[in-house]
């Protein structure tokens, strides 16, 4: 090629990238455009003395995606030049030629000169080099050396390597699980390299060559191993989730396969028309064409001939399936029966079973279920049989084949509204579909194995039905803001009259649904040392037989969320909470007398170890100065932790303003004690100090510097002017030890509280350039009537370093006490609900409570703390 021709090939290969980014060309496409390149350039650059370019003493060969025709905007041309022997000099001035075009027009290139016999050395030692090798083709070059190494590798490599190949892909996949997770479950799946990805596509592509020799999906079909209608699904599937890879390159102007939440929109767009016109619909249709992926790519490894070359046994095991390599597979010559329960029988069976069905019997099975009618009725035999499943002990398999068959959808239409619905935050990685299917789940795993955590409740059920009906229900209210639980409630009424269920069942699902968040939300937003909170939750849940089921549920909804949406601390204050409704339904509602009786204990039990401690001389002060709520909410074992530290308190205050002249002795002075709570895999810090407006603040302030998580905080001021504050808290950095931490908290919290760091200017030099909050960001909601002692103020905004101190500051500066603060965050979002409390008094004022919301929105709202 001449220097004049040379930006005439770099102009069209730069036009074929930017129609690749703008949509305009497939991966097969740009695929093709670089073959002509090769080919034309090769033509171009051999000397006309060595004869024609097909007789060049080498192939270039195209592996991985290049090899595959799936070339993406980023994605690498990997290239071989194999040589039948030696290697010449000139090779690499070669390749110099040929790729410089590539290079120039942007072009991730990577290339290898091999001879023949290096080339099956490698792959003989290295699986994932052997994996590309079943991709490669030839695009220019010698087609005899290529037919000569392709002959060879079959031969020499692939024949006696075809067992360690499948039990390295077996270990791989293994590998991908672990890493990349489900990508035909997640919100923010790989499209590539997740179990399910396009991955699992290659797989069964290079399984097919090394088992049976097919080179590619045709020969797939000519052999039998798909028809051709299957073949023609497939390449749809395919071909859309190239297209939605393509457009992540796109979005991420680099490789990168991870459609996360702030590439669903923008790839979504580029689909407006191709049923992917909104996010939900997209991340839908991708959910199901890579669960086809992950059935097809198990089903074919199932089929596999033995280690000895033999075609796997098969059984008959009823009148339509017949089992094969641990799958079960729909017998050709049967029917299946008529009608949504036909295909439904099927699903019954394979969940009995414990065998998964085959791609081909799940394809088969998804267009029976089209060709149902939906809105089951009463009598209907779908419907019994979908009841009986759910007492059989195999449900998780039943309703998974029941979601991506479209089994679920033709029972209970009103379940299509949800399947795809999309909530990106901190908590959920599924959709609500596969949401659904993992709380019924996880109900379905305790019936065999109960969790300890809801041990006690499990043992009061009487029927397990009302907890699976309610789980297939619970959030069938999604897709707007709020009051997505009593929306819920509504749809399971209406279906189940509509199924004939039985009333009192009916009312036990409806309750379920419509309360399903009730112990957690109070739990984590409500004060439940308060025993009118516990009589609130008490009446509205009613019975015990109620509270077991609604606690059970509450596990399962939040371990089938994620693995942040239930903790061992959230564990640990729903179980507590449980216990408290438990006791008082169990005496028939709140009761002074007990609160009474109560705090007597707890004075006796002080008074006694005080004495035991030779301190008895102290008793009646510290009982004198331990506030009424304070001995109704602290357990006596640190009740007891926390007077000593106070004991300690008092002497390094007289100590210090011995010292110190001038009156400024005490200040910065305070006892700190850190435990780590097992159960709640937390830890509790308890600051004993005199009582200071600052000390809430600064203390929330020095952990936030010392990037600790804040789950919960207390405080409680005693009569004698000393503060007791104990936060929960988790998330410590990994690269210190606590005990280095907490002398790094005393030692910030010390120059706090004595005015010798700022914590203002230190949190606005770690946030940088924070983006300023716009006021609406932030919801202030007061409650002056959630609380008979104190005023409850719920507050969201965005989330950022600091802003549960920049709430406190904002308390403080309003002349508030907070009592108690319980700390969540969802997605982006901080939920934070604190109890406060004006010169000891609830706040009742509507004006002031107006200038409360006010001064939370303004220190909240500029973004950096000024």
């Amino acid at each position: 090629m001449s220097d004049r021709e040379l930006p005439r090939v770099n102009a069209a290969l730069g036009d074929a990238r930017r129609l690749a980014s703008a949509a305009g060309v497939s991966p097969s496409e740009l695929s093709g455009v670089v073959d002509r390149h090769f080919a034309r350039r090769l033509a171009d650059v051999w000397p006309v003395e060595l004869g024609a370019p097909d007789e060049a003493p080498f192939a270039v060969c195209a592996l991985g995606d290049y090899g595959r025709g799936e070339l993406c905007l980023h994605s690498d041309i990997e290239l071989l030049l194999v040589y039948e022997k030696a290697i010449p000099p000139e090779a690499l001035d070669l390749a110099q030629s040929l790729l410089s075009p590539l290079w120039d027009a942007g072009f991730d290139v990577t290339h290898s000169f091999r001879s023949i016999k290096e080339t099956l050395s490698l792959a003989r030692a290295d699986f994932a080099f052997f994996a590309s090798l079943l991709d490669a083709r030839p695009v220019a070059g010698s087609p005899d050396i290529f037919d000569s190494f392709s002959t060879q590798f079959a031969v020499k490599v692939m024949a006696k390597k075809r067992q360690a190949f499948l039990s390295y892909l077996e270990r791989f996949n293994a590998v991908r699980l672990r890493r990349q997770g489900d990508a035909s479950t997640l919100l923010e799946p790989d499209v590539r390299e997740g179990v399910g990805g396009l991955r699992d596509v290659h797989q069964v592509l290079w399984l097919g060559r090394v088992f049976h020799g097919a080179a590619g999906p045709d020969a797939l079909v000519a052999q039998g191993l798909f028809t051709q209608q299957e073949k023609a699904a497939l390449d749809e599937q395919v071909g859309f989730v190239l297209a939605v890879q393509n457009a992540l390159h796109v979005f991420y102007g680099r490789r990168d396969e991870r459609l996360t939440r702030d590439a669903l929109p923008v790839v979504a767009a580029r689909f407006k028309g191709q049923g992917g016109a909104d996010g939900a619909a997209l991340l839908g249709r991708l959910h199901r064409c890579m669960a086809s992926f992950k059935a097809l790519r198990a089903s074919f490894m199932a089929a596999l001939p033995d280690e000895n070359g033999r075609k796997r046994r098969s059984s008959r095991v009823s009148a339509e399936l017949i089992e094969c390599g641990g799958e079960l597979h729909l017998d050709p010559g049967v029917e299946v029966a008529e009608g949504l329960a036909g295909g439904m029988d099927i699903l019954r069976q394979s969940a009995e079973l414990g065998l998964a069905l085959s791609w081909q019997a799940r394809r088969a099975l998804e267009r029976h279920v089209d060709s149902c009618d939906t809105r089951q009725a009463d009598g209907d035999p779908a419907v019994a049989m979908f009841r009986a499943a759910l007492r059989s002990g195999h449900v998780r398999l039943f309703v998974s084949q029941m979601l991506e068959t479209g089994a679920l959808e033709a029972l209970v239409p009103e379940f299509c509204f949800v399947r795809d619905f999309v909530q990106f935050d901190d908590y959920h990685i599924h959709t609500v579909g596969r949401h659904t299917v993992n709380v019924m789940a996880a109900l379905d795993g305790a019936q065999r194995q109960v969790p300890e955590v809801v041990a006690g409740a499990w043992r009061l059920l009487d029927d397990v039905e009302p907890l699976f009906l309610a789980a297939l229900f619970h959030d069938l209210g999604k897709g707007a803001q709020r009051g997505h639980a009593e929306r819920g409630a509504r749809v399971a009424r209406e279906v189940l009259e509509r199924w004939g269920v039985d009333g009192a069942l009916v009312e036990d699902v409806v309750f379920l649904v419509r309360n399903h968040l009730v112990l957690r939300h109070t739990a984590q937003r409500r004060d439940i040392d308060d025993e009118s909170e516990v009589a609130g939750c008490a009446a509205v849940i009613g019975s015990p037989r109620r509270l077991a089921m609604l606690h059970v549920l509450t596990w399962a909804d939040a371990v089938a969320t994620g693995p942040e949406a239930w903790t061992r601390w959230i564990a640990r204050q729903v179980a507590e909470l449980a216990e408290r409704v438990q006791r008082m339904m169990e005496r028939g509602g709140p009761s002074g007398a007990d609160s009474v009786r109560r705090v007597l204990r707890v004075r006796d039990g002080v008074r006694a170890a005080l004495e035991a401690a030779g301190e008895g001389d102290i008793a009646e002060a510290v009982l004198d100065a331990m506030p009424t709520r304070y001995a109704l909410a602290v357990e006596l074992p640190d009740i007891l932790r926390h007077v000593s530290m106070l004991r300690t308190l008092h002497l390094a205050v007289e100590e210090d303003r011995r010292v110190k002249p001038g009156g400024r002795g005490g200040e910065g002075v305070f006892v700190r004690d850190s435990r780590y709570l097992a159960d709640a895999d937390a830890w509790e810090i308890a600051v004993a100090a005199s009582y200071t407006p600052d000390l809430f603040a600064a203390a929330t302030g020095v952990l936030t510097l010392m990037e600790v998580n804040i789950l919960a905080a207390s405080s409680f001021l005693w009569r004698d002017g000393t503060a007791v504050d104990v936060f929960i808290v988790n998330g410590l950095p990994e690269s210190m030890a606590p005990e280095e931490l907490w002398k790094r908290v005393d030692y910030s919290l010390r120059a706090a509280l004595s005015g010798r760091l700022s914590l203002d200017a230190r949190l606005a030099e770690l946030r940088g350039g924070v983006s300023p909050v716009a006021e609406r960001e932030v919801d202030v909601a007061v409650g002056a009537d959630a609380s008979d002692f104190h005023t409850v103020i719920e507050v969201e905004a965005p989330d950022r370093l600091g802003v549960l101190y920049d709430m406190a500051c904002a308390f403080r500066d309003q002349g508030l006490d907070v009592v108690l603060a319980k700390v969540a965050t969802r997605g982006e979002r901080a939920t934070d609900v604190f109890y406060v409390r004006e010169g000891g008094r609830k706040v009742a004022s509507v004006q002031r409570l107006r200038e409360i919301g006010q001064a939370l929105r303004q220190r909240l709202a500029p973004g950096p703390v000024v």
